[in-house]
């Protein structure tokens, strides 16, 4: 009976150690996007990227600050990193500065779960004036110059404004120079 009960105990006790071990999470970033066409608010969206240590096919669950929405998607290899779709939300909403909860579901069932922080500075339509812009210049479509500063072809039609935070955060703004309403 001794020797019996011993063999069942080791047989469950070599079960457990066969279990599945999990991925590792090294690092996560969620950045922030609004973009406006001639001062109005078309888009916001926020971008889940992160370094696993084992290759596989990952699904992503994404919960905000105050539990009031959830994202579900795939991560997307891309290089060293798998990143998730554009998580958007309405242009007349905006997300919440806090920490988002995070749960990695890997292929074989295996998950990780975390918190990672989405901390940006509120946004308004840049202007040319701003500090620290991209400008890349249109004409009909097609870029005709690019640069770090305010000045631009006068024979443009549209004006994107891009500027980067020090959190990896964007703000784009569209002017469309038919308008001249936008320019100072």
């Amino acid at each position: 009976m001794k020797v019996r009960f011993l063999t069942i105990l080791l047989i469950v006790i070599s079960l457990f150690s066969c279990a599945k071990e999990g991925f590792v999470v090294n690092t996560v970033d969620l950045s922030h996007e609004t973009v406006f066409e001639d001062g109005v608010k078309t888009k916001e969206s926020v971008l889940f990227k992160t370094i696993l240590s084992e290759d596989g096919k990952y699904e992503l669950i994404l919960s905000d600050p105050e539990n009031n929405l959830t994202f579900n998607c795939k991560l997307n290899k891309d290089g060293e990193y798998y990143i998730s779709d554009d998580l958007r939300i309405t242009s007349l909403s905006s997300f919440s500065v806090g920490e988002y909860k995070y749960t990695i579901i890997k292929d074989d069932g295996i998950e990780a779960e975390g918190v990672v922080l989405l901390d940006y500075d509120s946004v308004k339509p840049l202007t040319i004036n701003d500090n620290d812009i991209i400008l890349e210049a249109y004409q009909d479509g097609k870029i005709i110059a690019e640069t770090s500063g305010p000045d631009y072809p006068k024979d443009a039609d549209t004006l994107v404004l891009t500027k980067r935070d020090s959190k990896n955060n964007n703000v784009i703004t569209t002017i469309s120079l038919s308008s001249s309403d936008h320019l100072p």
